[in-house]
């Protein structure tokens, strides 16, 4: 099998060569890119609603853009109602093929126009990244994948809804072509997205990937995704291994007859592997690199909140390279992980990209930001964002060319994502606010790990702690937290457990904060209260319990 799935890889790799060399190669014109890509995005929009209110038709050089204005999801609030309608040029000529919902602020999600432009866009950005992986490490030529590239989603619509809501299956942001090879080499089969039962889909994706001898490369989001699939191995482990020798399903996951028939033909009875498989002690964590032999490569977030979960992935596969993400999302794709020192170039044959310092707030075309200074990012893109303030801030590093490598350093609103749940200040609030018949002295909303296991905690200081059913609380709160597709997804994923409630000891809510400010080196007067955080210690900090 070596050998095909070197052939299927080259085939890969070579598809990927022509934009990787057009990206190398005008690496020293990205201001003349940038240039031309806005006119184009600007040209070709001008029809639309959105151009011609902001008077697309006249805008002649990057200095008339900046005229129009920074702008918000909120503000999309009214196009993105007349697309769902099914209007056409509403904010692109493209036609809007799909919403795609992401983390939102109050309301839990957004949904974000994606057309076939957009989609282009992602391509040059993600051949580009696949090329260096490659380049990085050609062993990973000659075995199979795994990619984890989107959250599982059900299209949600009304009747009335004439554009389709959710994701389109992982291969499909790559072109028609390079998706039919690249699913030859996924070691889960594609089909495994339609599940939605997550304890069917966690079993099954254990099954495919722990059969997968010749795995090379790991692709997933979150480095927690891994170590907390491996830690449910253990469940699993021995049902597996009889699966695997079998070449069957146990009965006692429950998934739809015609896809456990479809599934079913892509197993087939490996008693060899099983047997290796069974001489493998894995609870053992140091023994779970010996599942793969062949394993080169797992690329997952390793900045921000993922770093420490990261270090703890090296640990427990030294052998294998951990290739940083590049920093990407729903709305766009902004850097892309190089095949040398860590560097990670913006994207700029992707999206026109404006950065604005967080300093002195003024705002920047990619061609004038500087090494060592902190930006966030501004996106416009064929998928119809003008001026997007994404809030994410990231730091010059390096430049290749004329191209910024970025770091990514954390998000500028108060948002927390440890494991890809994209949990936002602004959203708490609004679920705070609606819970009109509690009274809290002091409140607030953090990770915890309790136990090995993460959980969203809120650390509460009741006014009356006799007079409330925090059960009733705890299960009001959750629901309202699972809006977020986001946190549902990563429960789902058996990355986060059910929400706790923490009751802080009366009368010491507030003081227990200020003081863990001051001994962190800040005055009193800078102290900014946050509702949201993601520092993991609070539990230990606040005198209380767990109820």
């Amino acid at each position: 099998m070596a050998v095909y799935y070197f052939f299927v890889n080259i085939i890969i790799l070579l598809s990927c060569l022509y934009e990787w060399s057009l990206f190398f190669l005008f690496s020293r014109s990205a201001k003349q890119v940038q240039q031309k890509l806005l006119k184009n995005i600007l040209s070709t929009n001008t029809k639309t609603i959105y151009g011609q209110k902001y008077n697309f038709s006249k805008i002649k050089s990057y200095k008339e853009f900046t005229m129009l204005p920074l702008t918000e999801y909120q503000d999309y609030f009214e196009y993105i109602s007349k697309i769902r309608q099914g209007d056409g040029f509403v904010l692109t000529s493209n036609p809007i093929q799909t919403l795609i919902p992401t983390s939102g602020t109050t309301q839990g999600s957004k949904l974000i126009p994606f057309n076939k432009k957009i989609k282009n866009r992602f391509q040059k950005g993600l051949n580009v990244w696949l090329f260096n992986s490659y380049l990085r490490c050609p062993a990973i030529l000659t075995g199979q994948q795994y990619w984890s590239m989107s959250p599982i989603t059900k299209a949600s619509n009304a009747k009335s809804e004439k554009i389709s809501v959710g994701f389109t299956e992982d291969s499909s942001y790559f072109g028609a072509v390079k998706k039919y090879f690249i699913q030859k080499l996924f070691a889960t089969p594609v089909m495994l997205q339609k599940i939605s039962d997550p304890i069917a889909h966690e079993y099954l994706t254990l099954l495919f990937m722990i059969c997968a001898k010749d795995l090379s490369l790991i692709s997933i989001w979150s480095p927690t995704f891994l170590i907390v699939k491996l830690e449910k191995l253990l469940f699993y482990y021995d049902q597996i291994i009889k699966d695997i020798a079998q070449g069957t399903i146990s009965h006692k996951i429950k998934i739809d007859p015609v896809i456990r028939k479809l599934l079913f033909s892509k197993l087939k009875p490996n008693p060899k592997r099983a047997k290796e498989l069974s001489a493998i002690n894995i609870s053992d964590k140091n023994n779970w690199q010996k599942i793969w032999p062949k394993l080169k490569i797992i690329s997952c977030w390793t900045d921000g909140s993922s770093a420490t979960f990261a270090y703890k992935l090296k640990g427990l596969f030294p052998k294998v390279k951990i290739e940083e993400k590049g920093l990407i999302s729903t709305e766009g794709i902004v850097t892309i992980p190089w095949f040398t020192k860590q560097l990670k170039p913006v994207a700029y044959r992707s999206h026109f990209f404006e950065f604005q310092d967080i300093e002195n707030k003024k705002i920047y075309p990619l061609w004038e930001i500087v090494r060592n200074k902190r930006y966030t990012v501004i996106l416009t893109t064929d998928g119809g964002l003008y001026r997007y303030k994404l809030h994410d801030t990231v730091e010059v590093t390096d430049f290749i060319g004329r191209i910024p490598s970025l770091k990514f350093i954390g998000r500028e609103t108060a948002i927390v994502d440890m494991v890809g749940e994209k949990v936002c200040e602004e959203h708490i609030q609004e679920i705070f606010n609606r819970l009109t018949h509690y009274d809290f002295i002091f409140k607030l909303v953090s990770p915890s790990i309790k136990e090995g296991k993460l959980a969203y905690t809120l650390f509460l200081e009741p006014k009356n702690y006799h007079n409330y059913n925090f059960a009733h609380l705890k299960q009001v709160f959750e629901n309202e937290m699972r809006s977020n597709f986001y946190y549902l997804h990563a429960q789902n994923m058996s990355q986060l457990e059910p929400l706790r409630i923490f009751l802080i000891n009366h009368g010491s809510g507030l003081t227990t904060y200020i003081k863990n400010h001051l001994s962190r080196g800040k005055k009193e007067g800078d102290i900014k209260y946050q509702l949201l955080t993601s520092d993991l210690s609070w539990d230990k900090i606040f005198k209380g319990q767990y109820v």
